[in-house]
């Protein structure tokens, strides 16, 4: 009896143990994947809460820039929990995360808010200021294909007010849930924003520093995300930013 009263307490205290572990997410703002808007967080934010929340795992939130929160994460240590979203997995970046959760695929998005710009002509666009994320598949992109006006921010939403205040001409997005008439900037939509959807895309991973997760942490964590998509969750939380 007293055996099973001390297994019983082992028990209790291991699941008391994993409850209160926690884990720091690194976020940029990259709305509407990421955003600090307390109201809407962001589309990957959200799933990401979720899947968290039924494994019973807690996450503190960190906002940071995004050039900062890569450092941040693929240096850490696994004691440190750090985790990282909206990655996407790059041959480059592959030995320097842990990939955890495959989130959402997007193709890249060219967007302007003047109508004489033809986002489909490549020679036209080489002689426009274009605004990218920094440290990006897009500015790698850019830069391979040897654009050389390129301003690259720290976040979608700087690009987004170059645009408007005609800094830039165009936007490389990732993405095309990141675009046309309703795309809203500090809640306010922007007139005439029009798109170009490229071939060229990614996928977004919630992503970790290495030894973080066990491989069975991680299949718990697939298996809660699958369950989203499987009982309509996901497009639920989709269908709040897009």
């Amino acid at each position: 009896m007293r055996f099973v009263h001390k297994a019983t307490l082992c028990l209790a205290c291991f699941f008391c143990a994993h409850a209160a572990l926690s884990y720091t997410l690194f976020i940029p703002e990259i709305p509407p994947y990421t955003s600090k808007d307390s109201d809407k967080e962001g589309f990957i934010t959200d799933i990401v809460l979720e899947i968290f929340n039924r494994v019973g795992m807690s996450i503190d939130k960190e906002y940071a820039p995004w050039s900062r929160a890569q450092k941040e994460v693929s240096h850490g240590k696994a004691e440190e929990q750090m985790l990282i979203i909206p990655l996407t997995r790059t041959e480059a970046r592959e030995p320097l995360y842990d990939w955890i959760v495959p989130i959402y695929s997007y193709h890249m998005n060219y967007l302007t808010n003047n109508p004489a710009t033809n986002l489909a002509d490549a020679a036209s666009l080489k002689q426009k200021q274009i605004c990218v994320l920094q440290n990006s598949p897009g500015s790698r992109k850019l830069a391979r294909e040897g654009y050389k006006s390129i301003q690259e921010s720290i976040s979608l939403t700087h690009c987004m007010r170059m645009l408007t205040r005609k800094r830039v001409d165009v936007v490389l997005s990732h993405g095309e849930i990141v675009d046309v008439a309703d795309y809203k900037l500090d809640g306010v939509p922007i007139a005439g924003l029009k798109s170009h959807l490229l071939d060229e895309g990614g996928t977004l991973y919630l992503a970790s520093s290495f030894g973080v997760f066990s491989e069975d942490k991680k299949a718990l964590l697939n298996k809660a995300f699958e369950a989203i998509k499987a009982d309509g969750t996901y497009e639920k939380i989709l269908t709040k930013y897009y």
